[in-house]
């Protein structure tokens, strides 16, 4: 998955932008300020991207590491 991670995020991404359509929703980002403290503050030009580098990425790389260390 880690491999892949740019074709998987999409499949990933495209179906719950369906799903949030369908009940009247479009994806967001969350503000963001000149001094993060408690998030990461990347840089990114819309939310499929912020989504990818903040969510997914680390959350497959955070599952290989317990995958591992067991």
């Amino acid at each position: 998955m880690r491999n892949n991670a740019d074709t998987v995020f999409k499949e990933r991404y495209e179906n719950a932008v369906a799903l949030g359509s369908d009940q009247g929703t479009q994806p967001s980002l969350p503000r963001t300020a000149s001094r993060q403290q408690h998030r990461e503050n990347t840089p990114h030009d819309c939310p499929e991207e912020y989504y990818h580098q903040t969510l997914f990425v680390p959350f497959v790389d955070h599952i290989m590491e317990e995958m591992s260390s067991r």
